[in-house]
């Protein structure tokens, strides 16, 4: 396994101490039938601290923390990798699968062959963007 290869193994594992597991139970819950079964708990995930290398259960303060911030973002890159089913792809039918808006090359490009920005929209050459989407910037 490669480095790419090793990366994606350990943002997966990341990722799924959230999920439920086939008893509906998360990892990060650590066995606590109130947070796993009650149907005023179990929708709510909570972000602790740190946690525990062997079974992923939730350690330290459970107030909102940045690992909230870091999983989005592991959430997001994971779609060419994930291994569930019927997970898009490519950044396309990525955008295709969680939004209404269909984006096609033609329609991206003006008459003039230049690309086309919204006064809404944040794009890298403008001062007032980061540029690039990061962990630090969540």
């Amino acid at each position: 396994m490669n480095l790419v290869g090793v990366a994606e193994e350990i943002q997966h594992r990341i990722i799924h101490i959230f999920g439920r597991d086939m008893e509906g139970r998360r990892a990060t819950n650590g066995g606590n039938a109130k947070l796993d079964q009650d149907p005023h708990f179990r929708d709510y995930v909570w972000f602790y601290e740190f946690f525990h290398a062997d079974n992923g259960r939730g350690l330290g303060a459970s107030h909102q923390t940045g690992w909230s911030g870091l999983v989005a973002y592991h959430i997001l890159q994971s779609g060419v990798s994930c291994r569930l089913p019927k997970t898009p792809k490519t950044p396309r039918s990525l955008a295709h699968h969680y939004f209404d808006d269909v984006a096609d090359t033609l329609s991206a490009m003006g008459e003039t062959g230049d690309d086309i920005k919204s006064a809404f929209s944040a794009y890298a050459d403008s001062i007032y963007t980061l540029g690039d989407l990061s962990p630090d910037a969540l």
